[in-house]
C-alpha cells in the first residue's frame, strides 16, 4: 500500500499504542483504512457496528473483526483454488 498520504501521531508507551476510534488513513490508489469506524443502522445490515479494521478500495469494503466468524465454508467462494483439500468444522 505504501506510506499514508498524511502522517498521524500515535500515543505510544513501552506497553501499548493508542489509536482513537474512527481513525482513518488514506493511501495512494484510492485505498483507505479505518480503525473502529462506526456504521449505524442503514449503513450496516441491522444494528450499529464498529469493526476492528475496514479496508476500503475501489473494489469494495473488506471488514476484519474478531466478532465476525464464518459458520459455513462454501467451496464455491474459492473456486478451484482448494485442490484436494477439505474443510471440516467452524472457524
Amino acid at each position: 500500500m505504501g506510506k499514508p498520504l498524511r502522517e498521524i501521531k500515535v500515543h505510544t508507551t513501552p506497553l501499548q499504542s493508542r489509536l482513537f476510534p474512527g481513525l482513518g488513513l488514506a493511501f495512494p490508489g484510492d485505498i483507505r483504512v479505518h480503525y473502529n469506524k462506526t456504521y449505524r443502522p442503514g449503513q450496516s445490515y441491522s444494528v450499529e457496528l464498529r469493526p476492528d479494521l475496514v479496508l476500503e478500495t475501489k473494489d469494495g469494503l473488506y471488514i476484519f473483526d474478531a466478532k465476525f466468524k464464518l459458520d459455513r465454508f462454501d467451496e464455491n467462494i474459492l473456486g478451484d483454488n482448494l485442490g484436494d483439500q477439505t474443510y471440516e468444522g467452524g472457524i
